[in-house]
């Protein structure tokens, strides 16, 4: 017979992608997971030298389109300047990097 291959993280992601870029905050990243049950995600801003800079998302994730917001803002709260900056989205052990032009 024929068997299924198993269901993982990266086949459960459709699609992960930014709203516009360059962008003006708050910043939206769209996210679409096949069905399936809730999984463990997050999200992760690095600057272009490297350095975290703000973790806006870390919880878990359900079936279909999600909306995840950067606000523009570092760890401390304070306005992140314009420029190019690398968001880490990970789903369970998944990961994958976008560029993020930021406009203020």
């Amino acid at each position: 017979g024929i068997v299924a291959p198993p269901v993982t993280e990266a086949s459960r992601l459709r699609s992960f992608a930014v709203r516009g870029t360059p962008a003006l905050p708050p910043v939206e990243f769209q996210v679409d997971l096949t069905p399936g049950s809730s999984v463990p995600a997050g999200l992760v801003l690095f600057d272009i030298q490297g350095r975290r800079l703000a973790q806006p998302f870390a919880d878990r994730l359900a079936t279909g389109e999600a909306r995840l917001v950067w606000d523009g803002r570092d760890r401390t709260g304070r306005p992140a300047p314009a420029g190019v900056y690398f968001v880490r989205f990970k789903l369970g052990g998944h990961t994958q990097t976008r560029r993020v032009v930021l406009a203020r």
